[in-house]
């Protein structure tokens, strides 16, 4: 679905036995009214027809409902835009030289991650895309997962004010259509940590910071 103020959000991805994505969902839950919400599926094939939703639980599980009721087309795991640089991302991995796979799932069901990239040396580049709201809580946690198996995490994201930024190894890219992930040309990346230098901070060691 897509928040007014917050952007896409992937309910799927709620986990309210987590402080942080239960104060997410009761910031929203019965909250909201008609023209908060809206369809992510229904913006993307026509975006000059909105469809409107709330909020519900159904066995427990947080769901968006259409208002109307002529409308129950199934929720899609990924948008088009999600599935698209996923897409991208493996194309240029094996561009590259690399193999790459798509919705790759550890043995024991607890991670899939969006693209697996083969490296150099033994590295695994578990690469995830999130371009729908995530808490940091949540972003933390798959990370953790994900290097429990061996892979170092890389998440993508379009927002700059993603919550997952400055938790976990990240790069942002521009908000795009569909077309511009589709395409051959190169997708800028506008931040993220490409490289990370530590140093030691004390009455032996002080770091001068200059301002002007």
């Amino acid at each position: 679905m897509f928040h007014k103020e917050l952007g896409a959000i992937n309910l799927s991805e709620l986990d309210l036995t987590s402080a942080g994505d239960r104060r997410l969902w009761e910031s929203l839950h019965g909250k909201t009214v008609r023209g908060d919400l809206e369809c992510l599926e229904c913006r993307e094939n026509d975006p000059g027809c909105p469809q409107w939703m709330f909020l519900r639980l159904w066995k427990g599980r947080p769901v968006a409902v259409h208002y109307s009721t002529g409308i129950r087309h199934p929720t899609a795991p990924e948008s088009p835009r999600h599935k698209a640089l996923k897409e991208r991302i493996a194309r240029v991995a094996e561009h590259a030289g690399f193999s790459a796979d798509l919705e790759a799932c550890a043995a024991d069901g607890r991670r899939r991650t969006d693209v697996l990239v083969h490296g150099e040396n033994g590295l695994q580049l578990g690469c995830e895309i999130q371009l729908s709201y995530a808490t940091a809580h949540a972003v933390a946690k798959r990370s953790d997962i994900a290097r429990a198996d061996g892979l170092t995490p890389l998440w993508t994201t379009d927002d700059i004010g993603a919550p997952l930024i400055e938790r976990t190894p990240w790069a942002r890219i521009d908000k795009m259509p569909l077309e511009a992930f589709s395409s051959g040309n190169a997708l800028l990346v506008r931040g993220g940590v490409k490289g990370l230098n530590l140093k030691k901070c004390d009455s032996r060691n002080p770091l001068l910071i200059l301002s002007g």
